[in-house]
């Protein structure tokens, strides 16, 4: 069943542009065309943009960001907006995924690095309506 498409801001938060890359590609494949894509190379760019009032309805967070990590991601927008945003832990580290589930993510999604586009994507989110159950199943 065809639901309402509806403009989503989805972030991607990890400092390897080849990886950023690989999730815009995949996310390009099926979103609407009024979704927001947004890409930030470090934590540092994430709270910049958040002081801006940019509010992400989903997020995907590597662990392993600069000298930051993926938990401070989590701490920030769960501090800010509480269950208001579904964070995907996305690492290629397994123990850094669980951690980040364990803090706070709402799901994991293994991470290959440099793969373009990246295939734990493009299996997990098969169309538009996928992400937008996400947000239903959470109430968003």
């Amino acid at each position: 069943m065809q639901q309402t498409q509806r403009a989503l801001q989805i972030a991607f938060v990890d400092d390897r542009i080849k990886n950023l890359e690989g999730w815009l590609q995949a996310m390009q494949a099926f979103c609407s065309p009024e979704t927001l894509l947004s890409t930030f190379l470090s934590v540092d760019e994430l709270e910049e943009a958040l002081e801006a009032e940019y509010i992400p309805n989903i997020v995907f967070t590597d662990y392993f960001i600069e000298d930051r990590n993926g938990l401070e991601v989590i701490e920030i927008l769960r501090s800010r907006f509480g269950d208001q945003v579904y964070l995907i832990a996305h690492s290629a580290e397994p123990w850094a995924n669980e951690l980040m589930y364990k803090e706070g993510a709402d799901e994991t999604l293994t991470k290959f690095e440099d793969q373009v586009p990246s295939s734990p994507i493009d299996e997990r989110f098969r169309g538009y309506d996928d992400l937008l159950d996400l947000l239903n199943w959470k109430g968003i």
